[in-house]
């Protein structure tokens, strides 16, 4: 009985000691995210940013939401070390809002939305055991973006412009894994970008395009299938 029962727990270790695999393979996955997008924007013209002026055309902003997004993955694992290469797709929805109208009745707005983002990045982590692993994602993505401004002449009329475009910036950040069921992986995921550059066309009535340099920090939380 006691012989039984050994085989049996030997047994029974094995199996979960071999319930899940390492870090390697086809991943195919869909995120939730939260992102927030900073913008810093100024006039590129040097008489939009003197002291009168430079309320209307510089602005600190940032603006979060949530949004969602699929990728695939293919990951290579080196006796625990392993690299994975992958694509994704990301749907963000930021909106970063600014103006300025004063005490004059010839008020400026703006804003830049990030809609999307394509993705290409390698993840390059350690396998702390069967279930639990980190890792650090570099990579790359092109934004998809859309920059609106509206200036007033002195007697009420409109200078309106609309741009729109792909963007790219790179981006580093860290990641944590856990496999609770076999072939069921959680992700939890943060990256950051930096210096993401847009600028408008024509968009003051002194003649001044409008730079904003926007940084986005996301925090994906994900649910992926290894086939």
């Amino acid at each position: 009985m006691k012989k039984t029962l050994s085989l049996i727990a030997i047994a029974g270790s094995l199996l979960a000691t071999s319930a899940y695999a390492k870090t390697e393979g086809n991943y195919l996955g869909i995120d939730v995210l939260r992102s927030t997008a900073k913008v810093k924007s100024t006039s590129t013209l040097a008489d939009d940013n003197t002291d009168s002026a430079a309320p209307y055309y510089n602005h600190n902003k940032k603006d979060s939401a949530y949004g969602f997004g699929v990728n695939y993955k293919y990951a290579f694992n080196f006796n625990n070390f392993f690299v994975t290469p992958g694509v994704s797709y990301d749907v963000l929805n930021n909106d970063v809002k600014a103006g300025y109208q004063g005490f004059s009745s010839v008020p400026y707005s703006q804003n830049v939305k990030l809609k999307s983002s394509l993705t290409a990045q390698v993840n390059l982590g350690y396998d702390i055991n069967d279930q639990f692993a980190a890792y650090i994602p570099v990579g790359v993505s092109s934004f998809s973006y859309e920059m609106n401004t509206s200036d007033t002449y002195v007697g009420g009329s409109k200078l309106n412009t609309k741009t729109s475009g792909n963007k790219t910036a790179g981006f580093i950040g860290f990641g944590f894994s856990y496999e609770p069921i076999k072939n069921w992986v959680m992700n939890l995921e943060y990256n950051k970008y930096q210096n993401l550059k847009i600028t408008s066309g024509t968009a003051t009535t002194a003649g001044g395009q409008i730079s904003a340099k926007t940084n986005v920090d996301v925090v994906k939380l994900g649910l992926a299938y290894r086939f």
